[in-house]
């Protein structure tokens, strides 16, 4: 009978031993695969583009360029759809360049330096695309060199809106192109066309 019991042990032995692997194999490809999934959380990243007065605000800022840098919160896997973003950014910008503006009156050219947090909804048209089409809303300070119309004050708070796609390439990059226009509500308005090049932490 102990006989019997030590056979039977010895064959069911291996057989436990194959499916304990195959769990283990299993659970290790998962886990592979789930940090394989994840993108980058946060992103640090230089800006630069256009930026042109708007309404009322178009003669006196003129069109300009931009340069600055952005940082960027946005957990987010390969594999959903829907997800979100909290972006900082700071941009310097020389207005008086690509066009005259107006109320460059004290100095030569408007500098205009704005500081903004946004919340952007990002959406994947497809699955693991590695692009998302966003659309942010946040605020915005801004402050100016010299005194600029519609109010001749030199610094503003206000709302902007955004509408952009974020790309993933090579290993951890992201290229950013965002429409932005603001401020709403107070203070001069304008329309600027941005590229984000950043990296991914």
């Amino acid at each position: 009978i102990l006989g019997h019991h030590l056979k039977v042990l010895g064959g069911r032995a291996p057989y436990a031993a194959f499916e304990f692997g195959k769990l283990a194999l299993a659970g290790g490809a998962s886990t592979a695969r789930a940090e394989s999934d994840r993108l980058p959380s946060t992103s640090l990243g230089v800006t630069t583009g256009v930026v042109a007065g708007a309404g009322p605000s178009a003669k006196p800022l003129g069109v300009g360029f931009a340069l600055g840098f952005a940082a960027a919160l946005q957990p987010m896997r390969s594999d959903q759809r829907l997800g979100w973003s909290l972006r900082w950014s700071s941009l310097f910008q020389y207005q008086n360049i690509l066009s005259n503006a107006t109320a460059a009156r004290i100095s030569g050219d408007v500098r205009l330096y704005q500081a903004d947090v946004v919340f952007r909804g990002r959406f994947a048209p497809t699955d693991r695309s590695g692009t998302y089409l966003t659309a942010g809303v946040g605020l915005s300070l801004l402050r100016s060199n010299q005194p600029v119309p519609p109010d001749s004050q030199r610094v503003w708070a206000g709302a902007i809106v955004t509408l952009g796609v974020d790309r993933y390439v090579w290993s951890g990059v992201l290229l950013s192109l965002d429409t932005r226009f603001g401020l709403i509500g107070n203070g001069p308005t304008t329309i600027a066309t941005l590229l984000t090049v950043g990296y991914g932490l």
